[in-house]
Order: structure tokens, then C-alpha cells, then sequence
């Protein structure tokens, strides 16, 4: 049987050839055999090319990918430093503040300065409201090592609510009329009724009343008051003729600070007086600075309490720096000294024994803590009543024990839950 070797390459431009083994010379054969091993070196050597080529370009994107995964870190660490914080914030000013041209050009000149962004946004709610969005940029790198930011606007639990001193001054009469039992006219309301319904309307908010021009308004009920007391002695009629029609003139300073003090015990919104649309546009850079640290404040909680060691060394390269500790120190004794004359504010508790006390739980939270570890409230109620005081110095200096009777009112003080409990 004939044997034939079959051998099949490429030339440029020519068909592929076939010969038998009879065909060909043995030098022929030889020559053939050595250049298909020359070509399958070559096919071997420009694969192994292609695949060092692919792994370059593999390490080459994987190296970019790292570099743009550390860029985006460094981008949210720069977003949390303190003077970036301010610029990811955002105020929401209700259209009722923005028709008021002064208060608006002082709000936005303001608010440029600190390069805070600004949006009208009409709050169907309540109308004068300032509220706050931050906004969080969250960065990711995709496979071509590209940096995808993805910008969120979390919503602020801050409110603050503008009020006019004439309408603060409604508020306060109504509220004297509903004290003195007579009928409120229709859609009146009183202030305890406008900041129930402000809360309810607001549920998830913690809400600031802000009050502008409460000082000239009262300047203006007194003028008023002079006048007709004037008019009534001399018996001459009102040069003006608006000088009768003042609205809510009976409304006096202690009015108003009794009805919102009474309004901040019962419901807690804290309020602020402005006395015009710079004041008030100042403040509310200031609240938008405090909003924008909270969250960082949150997440970080400083403890004015701490275990804290010396400076860094060789050996402790992670130990708190001198600066810190001493920060510490200083907050720590100031904790101290408004814990002890907090506890001298109780009768008959003198300044020995707030400072025996104070020796030994130097801040409220480390009194309360040992409350909690009591087994019931009698323990707890004598924690303190064995807690040495001493008084005077060399020897004339005498000891004593704080007694059950100042334990007991202590205990009292610190964990009350009612509001209306007088402390003896």
C-alpha cells in the first residue's frame, strides 16, 4: 500500500500543495520538516507575544483602577473636612420669605459668602419656612477605571420658621383672652395652638421660631401707650389718625416672655429674636454651620471623659497628642465645675458638699451611670449619703457624711421625669 505524507502550508498568493512521501527527496522531506518547526516557533513566540501584551494591558488597567479607586477616597475625605462641609449644604427658602425682597437679598448675600446653595421651594405646609438638604456624593470606579459619582440629598430634621413681631404679638393677645376666658375670634388661635399645630404639621422636624422685630414692635406698643395716656390727660384728640388703630398694643414685654417661656417648657421648640432681615440672615448661616457638622458630631461623638494617655512616642506612635489630652483636661474640670454648682443650686447644699460629690462622679453622666447599676431605687436613693465632706482646713477642718436626706433630693434632681416637680 503506497504511504503519503500530506503536507499543507500557506504561501502569499498560491494554493495549497500536496505531495506524496514518494514524491519527495529526503532532503526535501528534511528542508519541508524544518520550516513547519520554524513556523510553529514563529506561531508559539507571537502567541506568548499577544498573551505578555494582554497581561500588560490587564496590570495596566488593574494599576489604573487602583489609582482612581484611591482618588475617589481622597475626594470623600476632602468632602468631610470642616471647610468643605458648608458647601454640600443646601437651604430651601419658602416662597413667603422669598417675596420679602430685604430679608431675601440679605439671606442670599449672606448665604453667597459661605458659598451655600439656595433653592425657593414653596412649603404648601406652612408658609415662612427655611429648611435643609446635604448633599452626599458617593463614588465608585467601573471596570475602565472611570470614577462614577452618584450625588444624593438627604433631607435635614431642622425647621425654621419666620415670624413677624406683629404676628407674634396676635398670638400672645389671643393667648391672654383665652387665659382670661373669653371667646377667640374666628381663626384665631392661641401661640400654644400655632406651635401644636406647627409640630403636628412638621412631625419628623425639630422646629426653631425665629421672631423679627420684637424690640421695635414693643417700642412702638409703649409710644402708643404714652400717647393715649397723654391724650386721656390733656383731653386732645390723636394728631394721627392710625395713632388710635394699632393693632395688639396691650401686649407688653412680659406677655411675651411669659408665653414663650410657657410654650419652650411644654412643647420645646426654641425660639429666637431677631431684631431685622441681617440678624436673621446671620442666624441662619449659623444654623446651617451647626447642621452641617452635626452629622459628623453624631457619627464622632466627643467624650469629655475618656481614658486618655500621654503624647505619641517611639513606642506608641498611636498615643493621643499633648494638645488633645490637655483639651480633654480643661473640658473635663469645666464639666466639673457647671456639675457642681448645678448641685448648689438644691437648698442647703453648700459648695463642700457639691465639691465632695463632684470628687467623686465628675459629671452627671458618670452619676447617672451609677444609678443604673443600682439593684432598685432605695440603693439608688443612698448612693451618696456616705460620701465624706470635709470642711475648713489644718484644725479648725471637720468631716461629716453627706446624709440620706441630701442623697435623696440628689437622686431626685437627676433622674425626674416630671416637669411640674418642685425640689425642696
Amino acid at each position: 500500500m503506497k504511504v503519503c505524507l500530506h503536507l499543507t502550508w500557506e504561501r502569499s498568493g498560491r494554493e495549497l500543495l500536496s505531495r506524496s512521501i514518494d514524491e519527495m527527496s529526503e532532503k526535501e522531506l528534511r528542508v519541508e520538516i524544518k520550516r513547519r518547526e520554524a513556523v510553529d516557533k514563529r506561531r508559539l513566540a507571537e502567541m506568548k507575544k499577544l498573551e505578555k501584551q494582554r497581561e500588560n494591558v490587564e496590570k495596566k488597567l488593574q494599576k489604573e483602577i487602583e489609582k482612581a479607586k484611591k482618588q475617589a477616597t481622597s475626594a470623600s475625605r476632602k468632602d468631610d473636612q470642616p471647610a468643605e462641609r458648608l458647601k454640600h449644604m443646601v437651604a430651601i427658602l419658602d416662597t413667603a420669605i422669598a417675596e420679602n425682597s430685604t430679608l431675601m437679598s440679605s439671606l442670599a448675600a449672606k448665604l453667597s459668602e459661605v458659598e451655600v446653595e439656595y433653592r425657593i421651594g414653596k412649603d404648601v405646609l406652612h408658609p415662612g419656612t427655611i429648611s435643609w438638604l446635604r448633599k452626599t456624593a458617593e463614588r465608585t470606579v467601573d471596570e475602565q477605571a472611570q470614577i462614577l459619582t452618584k450625588v444624593c440629598e438627604e433631607e435635614q430634621a431642622e425647621l425654621l420658621v419666620n415670624i413677624e413681631a406683629q404676628g407674634l404679638a396676635g398670638l400672645v393677645h389671643y393667648t391672654k383672652m383665652a387665659q382670661c376666658g373669653q371667646t377667640l375670634p374666628d381663626g384665631a388661635k392661641t401661640f400654644k395652638q400655632y406651635v401644636e399645630e406647627l409640630i403636628k404639621s412638621f412631625p419628623n422636624k425639630k422646629v426653631t421660631l425665629v421672631v423679627q422685630g420684637v424690640e421695635a414692635f414693643l417700642r412702638g406698643n409703649k409710644t402708643h401707650q404714652n400717647r393715649q395716656y397723654r391724650q386721656a390727660v390733656t383731653g386732645r384728640e390723636a394728631a394721627t389718625k392710625n395713632s388710635s388703630q394699632r393693632m395688639f398694643s396691650d401686649v407688653t414685654r412680659l406677655d411675651c416672655e411669659e408665653v414663650l417661656v410657657d410654650m419652650q417648657l411644654v412643647l420645646g421648640p426654641v425660639v429666637r429674636m431677631c431684631e431685622g432681615p441681617e440678624e436673621l440672615a446671620e442666624y441662619v448661616v449659623t444654623m446651617t454651620k451647626a447642621i452641617s457638622e452635626s452629622y459628623f458630631k453624631q457619627s464622632n461623638p466627643f467624650s469629655f471623659h475618656t481614658e486618655t494617655g500621654q503624647g505619641p512616642s517611639k513606642q506608641s506612635p498611636l498615643a493621643i497628642p499633648v494638645s488633645y489630652v490637655q483639651a480633654l483636661s480643661d473640658a473635663d474640670s469645666k464639666v466639673s465645675l457647671i456639675f457642681k454648682h448645678q448641685l448648689m443650686q438644691l437648698n442647703n447644699v453648700s459648695e463642700h458638699m457639691a465639691a465632695a460629690v463632684v470628687s467623686v462622679y465628675p459629671s452627671p453622666a458618670h452619676l447617672l451611670n451609677a444609678y443604673e447599676s443600682c439593684s432598685d431605687t432605695k440603693s439608688a436613693q443612698l448612693l451618696l449619703h456616705d460620701i465624706e465632706v470635709r470642711r475648713g482646713v489644718g484644725v479648725v477642718s471637720s468631716t461629716r457624711r453627706l446624709g440620706p436626706t441630701h442623697s435623696k433630693r440628689i437622686h431626685l434632681l437627676m433622674t425626674a421625669t416630671d416637669q411640674t416637680l418642685t425640689l425642696s
